[in-house]
């Protein structure tokens, strides 16, 4: 069996800059933003994890409330 992982090795920090384009006209996020931010962090710790490539394969469900 493999060796154990700690959460802590597997800890990605993001940042990113909310620019007027990522808006609507409300001045809200666009969700769709949130996503693709969410996705690509949760795509760095799972890589850091694997210690190889990932993908994902399905998102089935988010809610913005």
């Amino acid at each position: 069996m493999g060796s154990w992982i700690g959460i802590r090795d597997t800890l990605v920090d993001s940042l990113y800059s909310v620019m007027p384009e990522h808006s609507n006209a409300l001045g809200i996020l666009h969700g769709g933003v949130i996503m693709s931010w969410l996705v690509s962090t949760a795509t760095m710790a799972a890589a850091r994890l694997s210690r190889s490539a990932v993908t994902l394969g399905a998102l089935d469900n988010i809610s913005f409330t």
